[in-house]
């Protein structure tokens, strides 16, 4: 029997095989091309895109300075793991900050957008072309798994909808990427399922395809790759046990080992540093992370708290009380909260051998996505992952979007199943035009309705106030190069961590970056913490005329305050500030909260008193304490300056010059406990302090 090729003009011609396979192919490219189109057109929608300037960021808020950083370090430096222009006078080393591990795809678009366009322009494109990304690999992947091109390609659509990628946004526009999350789930599906491991396996092209979306997997998110892994063990072990055969195993851990293989070499930098000593910048993820952030099946199946339709928005409100609220971005939408019940209704049912084709076909999609809950929910198999030494990967809950494709298949099977019981037996006997119609009817509603209920207006930026503040931020940065010369360098106040610090004051994380966006001067910021970067602590406790001398002699031309990082906007450090100058006036920007007061003239009057400045050794590479676990951050309050410890802590003594120093520390030791005892261990000798009235 020889199988006629869907479009054939006559029953009794047959194709040859070489012109069906290219039929097909160019049926899968047209098809992804429309799914892509449906999905950026419904984005535009959604975003209001046609009041965008995509010159400008979308959004001045969250993350997205980070993502801009990360352009500009390419720009400059040809890669983004390092700035001369950040971290100053000594230059941003990112190495131990293992933001890129698993980005490697990633990095490589986003380094090939930056070569043409601006770094916003950069963000913003690779961000919108994320929905076309994940729409065509959706529908590419739903045809592997027996889905018809009609719905594969509103379905492929709606899951670029998802409330996630619009919450992620271009601020986490790796995140926003998840266009591998399909392919890895007909991976993991050609392990667990005989129908569909034969159309992977038993072809040479197949097998190549399933290698390379291993590789592909390995480089576009360390979660999305974290995610694949989880469902390839689950699919290798289940079937394994199943079959009693070692060859579903064996599948699973070579795609298993292909990823690790491509995350190790995107890592491998980043381990090279760690073993030579350096700092990690995102030290203290621990397993009450990964509980905080797992995923809750009432995020899943609930609509969105912004949602269109008051009373489902309110739904979504009652949980806002809540001590794990989640991320916000984890609802699957009305047909995905239908697909998921379906497809886990139709796994917990007892299997018996009259089960029809549907049945055997969402069957696998249910238990895929009740393995990828158990392992990312509120104190599941993840919290033993964390336990086991792998609590970096704490945001669970992004294993929503797994779980979004495999109940989306399971939506696009049923409606195939209905098309084909009543649809199709009505609209069989009807001109070909009309049929047509039907069809993009049915594409139509199926687009229309999800794209309703899986966005909000809560999702359209404030163009117009994006592109007040970026604009006068270029204003101002602009001028204060004028006036200091490029290169200049500029320390930053208040002093906040890099990266990932909450905000201080009314200062959101990031918010120093906007002069490195904007000009060639130097700034302080940027530095990682924990690292050299922390001299700037050692010298700000001294005092604001010991912090200005200090600043001189390493080289800085001004200090920048923001004032929305102080609870009084500045007020107290800028009079320090104008006194130890000699009353020097601040340039101000236009929204009166940042300031930037000149150095130079008052270097010049010392140097023209002959008075001496500190060492640029001693102010750059000072004594430090680098607190170890249970040692936290330093604090301040008035004349007092203190570090928080657990009951058990560790502190290292850090000499970073070349010769050894004599120390002396002097430190007062307070608890909550009045009689409490302490042990403090240097090196092998232990001396035992026993507090009075809570202080010794």
């Amino acid at each position: 029997m020889v199988e006629v090729a869907e479009g054939s003009t006559r029953p009794d011609e047959v194709t040859p095989p070489v012109r069906a396979d290219r039929r097909a192919a160019l049926g899968l490219v047209l098809g992804a091309l429309a799914s892509s189109a449906i999905a950026l057109m419904g984005a535009a929608l959604a975003l209001r895109l046609w009041h965008a300037d995509l010159s400008v960021p979308f959004r001045q808020t969250g993350d997205i300075n980070l993502a801009l950083m990360t352009v500009r370090n390419m720009q400059l430096t040809g890669w983004f793991q390092s700035s001369d222009l950040l971290n100053a006078p000594l230059g941003q080393d990112l190495l131990g900050y293992p933001s890129s591990v698993g980005d490697l795809w990633n990095m490589a678009g986003l380094r090939l957008l930056s070569l043409a366009l601006t770094p916003a322009q950069t963000i913003n494109i690779a961000f919108l072309w994320t929905f076309a990304f994940v729409a065509a690999t959706a529908f590419l992947a739903q045809r592997v798994l027996g889905v018809s091109a009609r719905f594969a390609i509103p379905i492929g659509a709606v899951f670029a909808w998802l409330p996630y990628h619009f919450l992620r946004g271009a601020g986490h526009v790796f995140l926003s990427n998840y266009a591998v999350v399909p392919l890895m789930c007909v991976l993991a599906l050609s392990i667990y399922s005989p129908r569909i491991g034969e159309r992977v396996w038993s072809r040479r092209s197949g097998v190549i395809a399933a290698l390379a979306t291993a590789v592909l997997l390995g480089g576009t998110g360390l979660y999305y790759a974290a995610f694949g892994l989880v469902l390839l063990a689950a699919a290798g072990i289940l079937t394994a046990v199943a079959e009693r055969s070692w060859r579903p195993l064996v599948r699973a851990g070579v795609l298993g080992a292909t990823t690790s293989l491509v995350l190790a070499v995107s890592a491998l930098p980043n381990l090279l540093y760690r073993l030579g000593g350096g700092v990690s910048a995102v030290e203290g993820r621990s397993y009450a992370a990964t509980e905080y952030y797992g995923l809750k099946l009432t995020n899943l199946l609930l609509p969105l708290g912004s949602h269109r339709i008051d009373l489902f928005g309110d739904l979504r409100d009652a949980t806002s009380e809540s001590f794990i609220p989640g991320e916000g971005s984890e609802t699957l939408g009305l047909l995905g909260a239908i697909g998921l019940v379906v497809i886990v209704g139709v796994a917990l049912l007892p299997r018996v051998r009259s089960a029809g084709h549907l049945t055997e076909t969402l069957r696998p999609l249910g238990v895929l996505a009740t393995v990828a809950f158990v392992v990312a929910t509120v104190a599941g198999l993840n919290g033993l992952l964390a336990v086991a030494g792998m609590g970096q990967l704490r945001a669970w809950n992004r294993m929503s979007v797994v779980i979004a494709f495999l109940a989306m298949v399971g939506v696009a099977h049923l409606l195939d199943a209905a098309w084909a019981r009543y649809a199709d037996r009505a609209v069989r006997r009807w001109p070909a035009p009309w049929r047509a119609v039907v069809s993009i009817v049915a594409v139509g509603s199926v687009s229309l309705v999800a794209l309703a209920d899986q966005t909000s207006d809560a999702f359209v930026p404030d163009y117009a106030g994006s592109r007040s503040v970026w604009e006068a931020d270029a204003r101002f940065f602009t001028e204060v190069e004028a006036q200091l010369g490029t290169g200049a360098q500029v320390f930053q106040l208040p002093l906040v961590p890099f990266p990932e610090s909450p905000p201080v004051a009314s200062m959101q994380d990031y918010n120093h970056l906007r002069g490195y966006l904007h000009s060639g001067l130097a700034w302080s910021y940027g530095g990682l913490k924990g690292g050299p970067v922390e001299w700037q602590s050692v010298l700000t406790v001294r005092g604001v005329p010991a912090t200005v001398r200090g600043l001189i002699a390493a080289g800085f031309d001004a200090i920048y305050v923001n004032r929305a990082g102080y609870a009084d906007n500045g007020a107290a450090i800028e009079a320090e500030i104008a006194e130890a100058l000699g009353n020097e006036q601040p340039l101000v920007d236009e929204s009166g909260m940042l300031a930037v007061y000149d150095l130079r003239p008052y270097a010049a009057r010392l140097s023209a008193d002959g008075e001496a400045l500190p060492d640029r050794d001693t102010i750059l590479f000072p004594m430090r304490i680098a607190g170890g676990e249970g040692f936290y951050g330093l604090e301040t309050a008035g004349d007092e300056n203190w570090h928080w410890v657990a009951a058990s802590a560790t502190a290292d003594l850090v000499n970073p010059q070349e010769t050894d120093q004599k120390v002396v520390v002097r430190t007062e030791i307070r608890s909550a406990s009045p009689t409490a005892t302490v042990r403090i261990r240097i090196g092998d000798e232990e001396t035992v302090v026993h507090l009075r009235a809570g202080t010794a």
